[in-house]
């Protein structure tokens, strides 16, 4: 039985028995997450498997995770400024992420922050926790046509999870980033409780506290 984690942010399939509040089972978000029994078992996305396209992305089924919120202004001149100066003219969709990735990672720094954030005051602030980073991502990567989303639950660090947000992108299936580790894909340490924009947040109120979960192996 394995408690703890060396080295978190290299995990790539880690399985933990959890048991808490009736809603555990809703922690399934196949493929990425895989809950039987009391056991989940999570899976980072494999490179190889992941494609690519011309941006913006064609596909109508996605249009629900590219259009602007009032959390996510992917549609202001702001943001699209910016985007413009970040990608320089880039048009391959995983190419574009990474770009978006790294001029976050690099450009906010790393401040613990009190509220609901926007993309737009995280974009002036240049500050901010995982909250800023994953809805300024998002925002930019609707933006540019790139189906995104805001993700969150926990993941471990300092010998324990906590609560922590990131982004998810459509690359030929949804596959999980972290802007503000700078991980593309995010590590399997990445436990997904809720998805959707900051609105969607207080929800984790009710799970985080009193979630139960015990690592069984990890590679």
């Amino acid at each position: 039985m394995r408690n703890t984690l060396p080295n978190p942010r290299e995990v790539t399939q880690l399985r933990l028995t959890v048991s808490g509040p009736t809603e555990t089972a809703l922690f399934a978000f196949p493929p990425r997450q895989d809950y039987r029994d009391g056991t989940l078992t999570i899976s980072n996305e494999s490179l190889v498997t992941l494609s690519s396209y011309l941006l913006p992305v064609s596909d109508p089924t996605l249009a629900a995770e590219l259009v602007a919120t009032p959390f996510l202004q992917s549609d202001h001149p702001r943001i699209k400024e910016q985007l413009q100066q970040i990608l320089n003219g880039e048009q391959d969709a995983r190419r574009a992420v990474h770009k978006l990735l790294e001029w976050i990672y690099v450009t906010l720094d790393k401040e613990p922050t009190v509220g609901i954030p926007t993309a737009l005051e995280a974009l002036s602030s240049k500050k901010g926790d995982c909250n800023e980073h994953a809805v300024l991502f998002t925002a930019l990567a609707r933006s540019a046509g790139i189906p995104s989303r805001v993700a969150a639950g926990v993941v471990y660090m300092d010998e324990a999870f906590y609560y922590h947000a990131w982004s998810e992108v459509w690359l030929g299936q949804w596959v999980a980033v972290d802007p503000a580790l700078n991980q593309f894909p995010a590590d399997a340490t990445h436990i997904k409780f809720i998805q959707g924009g900051p609105e969607e947040h207080m929800a984790l109120l009710k799970i985080i506290g009193q979630v139960r979960m015990e690592i069984v192996a990890y590679q």
